[in-house]
């Protein structure tokens, strides 16, 4: 159907529609030690997600992550909490909530001029290297890979500003610095939000409704 008939029905129509150019297929997901069977009770269902209160970004983001791509793959309640907790939480959820919590706490939400310094530069570059990996991930309906990429954007700001030590002794000792600091961070919240979209749609209103 995907592949010849519906695409044969946009054709007859005559209409510029979007065709079909990349099939995206999927090896399975097993579960625990086993298979998923709705008729024996095993696995997880939509249902159970809905009623286990825990947020649909959440499921999104780890099945993404988790994705049977190449090979199949297991969902594991153990490895579902250790990779929300340290890369969803611990990476991505920090960077935002550290950025953020500083620039409205410590300057009233505010960006003031602001001059890039060498290791700024540099740190962008890598961001960009990132995210032209990212682009080439999502072209080829990589999403695995792509949702790895977004982590490891994140992960660079992370990073960014622990090298930068941003902190209320940067803050008082070279307000500059930290203005210059807390500015590329903010922007990279901005890319972040972008590019999380296709897997943390609601995640990223959110972030955009924090910096509006």
């Amino acid at each position: 159907f995907h592949t010849v008939i519906f695409p044969s029905t946009l054709l007859g129509t005559n209409q510029p529609y979007t065709l079909l150019h990349h099939i995206s297929t999927t090896e399975y997901l097993n579960y625990e030690s086993g298979k998923f069977s709705k008729s024996r009770g095993t696995g997880v269902f939509g249902n159970d997600a809905r009623d286990s209160g825990i947020p649909a970004s959440v499921w999104r983001y780890y099945l993404l992550s988790n994705r049977p791509e190449a090979n199949d793959s297991i969902f594991t309640w153990d490895d579902f909490a250790a990779k929300v907790n340290s890369e969803l939480l611990a990476n991505f959820g920090n960077f935002i909530n550290r950025t953020v919590k500083f620039c409205s706490m410590k300057m009233e939400g505010r960006l003031g001029e602001f001059t890039l310094e060498q290791a700024d530069h540099d740190f962008i570059n890598k961001v960009n290297e990132q995210l032209r990996e990212y682009t080439e991930c999502m072209e080829a309906v990589k999403l695995r890979a792509g949702v790895k990429s977004v982590m490891s954007i994140s992960a660079l700001g992370n990073q960014y500003l622990q090298d930068c030590r941003l902190d209320n002794k940067l803050l008082q000792s070279n307000p500059e610095r930290c203005q210059t600091v807390i500015a590329v961070a903010i922007n990279l919240c901005y890319l972040l939000s972008a590019i999380s979209e296709p897997f943390l749609p609601s995640t990223s209103d959110d972030i955009c409704k924090i910096l509006h």
